[in-house]
């Protein structure tokens, strides 16, 4: 096999069109058994190299628009829809609430829920970034939404859901009790 693939190595760095995007590599611990499945992994690795998430610190480059561009970027390349991950958004979100930034993660957690309205988490996640910014009311909202998208789906997590509900109520009726005595 080696003098055959050294002549098409020398065509392809000589000849390559200007787009096609190509590489190669030598597996000498390998045999002609072994190697054709390590190269399929290598060769899928090689063709999805831009599918991650460029990330800085852990967060995705550019926000949410960096988010949403990197997922039409990837659509274009690969000619069909490869929509935002519902768990990509969510998990940005919590990263920003648990640094104070509220605004933002709502903000997030809003676009999840215009993305998958058919999940009753993304009402959960909406729910408790409304209660960690003091908002009860409508994180109660929300996770009574969670309850009722998660009741029609039989989500496993309606318990969790649930619960957070009569916590958040919990938190307002405690807020109103401490208005009261003031």
């Amino acid at each position: 096999m080696g003098d055959p693939f050294d002549e098409l190595l020398k065509t392809l760095t000589a000849k390559a069109p200007k787009d096609f995007h190509w590489s190669s590599e030598r597996y000498p611990d390998e045999d002609h058994g072994s190697t054709t499945m390590r190269a399929h992994y290598s060769g899928l690795r090689a063709v999805f190299a831009d599918w991650p998430m460029p990330r800085d610190k852990g967060m995705p480059v550019g926000g949410l628009e960096g988010v949403e561009e990197h997922y039409r970027e990837l659509s274009r390349r690969y000619g069909y829809q490869v929509p935002v991950p519902e768990n990509v958004l969510n998990s940005m979100s919590y990263r920003l609430m648990g640094d104070k930034k509220f605004d933002e993660a709502i903000a997030i957690f809003k676009r999840n829920v215009e993305m998958y309205p058919g999940s009753a988490n993304v009402y959960d996640s909406l729910g408790e970034g409304y209660e960690n910014s003091g908002k009860l009311d409508l994180a109660a909202k929300n996770f009574q939404k969670a309850i009722e998208v998660g009741t029609k789906a039989n989500d496993p997590n309606l318990s969790d859901y649930s619960n957070h509900l009569k916590r958040v109520a919990a938190e307002a009726e405690a807020a109103k009790q401490g208005a009261a005595h003031k």
